[in-house]
């Protein structure tokens, strides 16, 4: 006869069980660190200047020997025994920057590139499934225009590009625009100005109070940082922005764009803005538009208006009140190196704070040429905004990279103007 076993002793139950609530404990406390370390906004510094103006590398500040003034330049694009060309005076010394730095009657100075901040892929692809009804989001939480955090392979650096192209889509570049399927991508208001390219600031308007009127050029060379030269790239996508005091009614604004011409023709576009009682009524090639600030429950402090992708688009900071695609018209000047923006404002100026007048970065292909295709395949296409300056997927990799190369999204300022005046404000503190 076999005895009965013995129960377990009630001081075991207690072990087993204090050993379960244990480690439960540290699995869930081990699961909220993952989510933790997942959502913490992750600093990074930009190495290079393949995405300036936007995210600033390294510079040089170089004082010229002739008017003594400083210039500066991505240090990534110097050459030794190369002439520079000063900003200012425009004259052309033979001496680089870099040549001879013992030499005490030089001043030279280098400043480290930009502080960024990212967030993972897993927290901001669940953030925005959550917050975002973008119809352009994909599935794995990334949208076109995007400036990305990757590592191409493993064991490579970590570097920040802008995502243009998706997963088995077919992208090209034409002209400097963006073809997407075979069709002209056309970036919304705040896409556009989030990769606009801040040109000319005019503040304290409310000093100056006998002119109204102002005409600014935008030169056909866009700085492609290098110190030596400047790339010839026609100025064609121009807009500008114009804060209002909030307090301001009635006002009016009246804006004239003419795009740069060579051999295509130009856009001349002309745009009269005026906001009385709750209403701003917009006329363009004489029709007239009506947008009700109870329709669009906020107007911002910033009107827009933007010619840029064959359209031209005007609202606020907010929104986008009004889109019309216009076409070439024929010019008696083909060679025109600059656009012009004349802004005539009301004549109490003072109810205007501020103007900045942009223009659109212009997509290369390898080479500095002006198309370049990509077959639709599995994979992304990368560019860098400073398309001179940038080896990407122009040149870079046979095969795209893959979806997994993406570690994490820069963190966008929380509206478009922002992004145009902290170009402002890196160039104030350079």
């Amino acid at each position: 006869m076999i005895a009965n076993p013995a129960p377990p002793r009630r001081w075991f139950l207690y072990c087993v069980a204090g050993l379960f609530v244990v480690l439960s404990l540290g699995i869930i406390l081990a699961g909220l660190m993952l989510m933790r370390q997942g959502m913490v906004l992750r600093n990074g510094t930009v190495f290079g200047s393949s995405m300036e103006p936007h995210f600033v590398g390294p510079r040089v500040v170089w004082r010229c020997p002739n008017c003594g003034s400083d210039n500066q330049f991505a240090r990534d694009t110097i050459r030794l025994a190369m002439p520079t060309k000063c900003g200012q005076c425009l004259q052309v010394s033979q001496e680089s920057p870099l040549d001879d730095l013992s030499d005490q009657n030089r001043t030279v100075e280098f400043l480290p590139g930009e502080t960024i901040q990212f967030g993972r892929l897993r927290a901001i692809r669940a953030l925005r499934k959550d917050n975002d009804q973008d119809s352009q989001l994909s599935d794995h939480g990334v949208k076109r225009g995007d400036v990305i955090v990757f590592q191409a392979s493993p064991g490579s650096t970590t570097e920040i590009k802008r995502l243009v192209g998706l997963p088995n889509e077919s992208i090209a570049i034409n002209d400097g625009e963006l073809i997407v399927n075979g069709e002209r991508y056309c970036k919304s208001l705040d896409e556009a100005l989030r990769q606009a390219v801040l040109v000319h600031t005019l503040n304290n308007l409310e000093e100056r109070k006998n002119k109204v009127a102002f005409e600014l050029k935008i030169d056909n060379q866009l700085a492609c940082n290098a110190h030596d030269s400047h790339t010839i790239v026609v100025a064609r996508d121009i807009g500008v922005a114009i804060q209002v005091a909030p307090t301001t009614n009635p006002w009016n604004a009246t804006i004239m764009l003419q795009s740069a011409c060579r051999d295509k023709g130009e856009y001349h576009v002309i745009v009269k803005l005026e906001k009385s009682g709750s209403s701003i009524s917009l006329e363009l090639l004489n029709q007239t538009s009506v947008v009700s600030i109870d329709e669009t429950k906020t107007i911002g402090n910033w009107i827009i208006v933007y010619l840029v992708d064959g359209f031209i688009v005007v609202g606020d900071e907010f929104q986008e009140w009004l889109r019309k695609e216009i076409s070439f018209i024929e010019s008696s000047d083909t060679t025109r190196d600059f656009a012009g923006i004349e802004i005539v404002l009301s004549p109490e100026s003072r109810q205007f704070e501020q103007v900045l007048v942009f223009r659109d970065i212009e997509w290369r292909g390898v080479l500095e040429s002006s198309a370049q295709a990509w077959p639709s395949e599995e994979g992304i296409v990368l560019l860098g905004d400073n398309v001179s300056s940038s080896s990407d997927s122009r040149d870079r990799w046979e095969v795209r990279p893959g979806m997994e190369s993406i570690k994490g999204i820069v963190i966008a300022p929380r509206n478009p103007i922002e992004a145009l005046l902290k170009q402002r404000e890196i160039g104030s503190q350079r």
